[in-house]
């Protein structure tokens, strides 16, 4: 190959990679952190519908950094931009039983022990028409049966096979319901905490803070959250292909957990 061919190559390799960062950068400025990317009310609904579906399958405590005190808003370019002209969530990952793994090791059988470690991930689909809660779905259902062989890949099937978790990055969204099969180019953690729901005095709280909600726990009582944005947008990068390494990290009696959580 001669050098002024080498050289065109070189270009349209830098090209192609300068428009791959720009295209993965290209929504943050959607949901600077100091704006709210859910509405409270709309986080409640969204919430009170796990609360009731999930509660004593997938978690014991909500807003409590040992069990249940975060999710991870999915975002799409698939859908209109809402009324400020940002992007929509269109589904949301929670992360229960956030610190099961080490209460196993230390106190097995205790509080913050696990209920079941196949019940840690869940995605929520929320209804473009009411915004409010679509189907729920264990994680692992949703997660590609094959992935690139790279370190990424690699990293992320050995977290998950130690400790349960379902990453953004392992959903493939073919697997979706069809109403809710959308491409996902970007997410946004968002935090509860139980509170007293007296005015929030850290300053904090007025930069990234989404409001405070009540939500109802069967048969106990109704604690009320907190609710922040505790980090920026983030944006997902597409998966690299060819996809050849199998998903080894799905449980082998995972069927079972279904049965008992459906």
């Amino acid at each position: 190959m001669s050098l002024s061919k080498i050289g065109l190559f070189l270009a349209l390799i830098f090209s192609l990679s300068a428009k791959a960062q720009l295209g993965s950068k290209r929504h943050e400025h959607h949901h600077e952190v100091f704006k709210k990317p859910i509405s409270a009310q709309k986080l409640q609904l969204l919430l009170q519908r796990f609360i009731d579906s999930q509660f004593e399958k997938a978690f014991r405590y909500i807003g409590d950094k040992n069990d249940f005190f975060h999710g991870h808003l999915l975002f799409t370019d698939d859908l209109p931009l809402d009324k400020e002209g940002r992007l929509e969530p269109f589904a949301i990952l929670y992360h229960t039983q956030e610190d099961a793994h080490e209460h196993h090791l230390r106190d097995p059988g205790g509080p913050y022990d696990y209920l079941n470690p196949h019940t840690r991930s869940w995605v929520q689909m929320i209804d473009s028409q009411d915004k409010q809660s679509g189907p729920i779905f264990n994680a692992f259902q949703l997660m590609f049966d094959f992935f690139p062989n790279d370190a990424d890949s690699h990293s992320s099937l050995n977290a998950t096979k130690e400790r349960y978790t379902v990453f953004t990055t392992q959903l493939d969204t073919n697997k979706f319901p069809a109403a809710y099969r959308r491409n996902i180019v970007g997410q946004m953690q968002i935090e509860f905490y139980e509170s007293n729901c007296e005015p929030e005095a850290n300053p904090l709280f007025i930069l990234y803070g989404i409001g405070q909600i009540s939500v109802e726990i069967p048969n106990q009582y109704t604690p009320c959250l907190n609710v922040w944005s505790s980090s920026g947008y983030s944006p997902v990068k597409p998966r690299a292909e060819p996809f050849t390494i199998p998903n080894d990290a799905i449980p082998l009696d995972f069927q079972e957990t279904l049965k008992l959580t459906q």
